[in-house]
């Protein structure tokens, strides 16, 4: 999974982080995949300058898909789990200096979980 995230991935310019690489399918935006990224991003030792703006883009994106009910999901159904990693990724990516994405947004996306 590792591998996938870091080198497979695919990442859209608005920041979304797609469900799985097919060329003929390309999947939908999916923010367990995306707070999966973040988490390994953040945690990967001499992070690339290119990674970084990945991990921005993502991070913003993650924010911004947080619903009013405070959590992250799909088709107006948010899930406990998605937005459980959702916030590791977010957490981690904060840690490591990361600075997309509001002290507000993580805050609501915490109290969800």
């Amino acid at each position: 999974m590792r591998r996938w995230l870091v080198s497979d991935a695919v990442v859209a310019n608005d920041g979304s982080t797609l469900s799985w690489s097919n060329p003929k399918h390309r999947g939908y935006a999916y923010p367990e995949a995306a707070g999966l990224l973040l988490s390994t991003l953040s945690t990967t030792p001499d992070i690339s300058a290119e990674s970084r703006v990945v991990a921005d883009r993502v991070a913003g994106w993650l924010c911004r898909s947080i619903g009013t009910d405070g959590g992250v999901g799909r088709d107006g159904i948010t899930y406990l789990f998605d937005s459980s990693v959702a916030l590791a990724g977010l957490l981690r990516y904060r840690a490591a200096g990361g600075r997309e994405g509001g002290d507000e947004a993580i805050h609501h996306l915490g109290t969800f979980v």
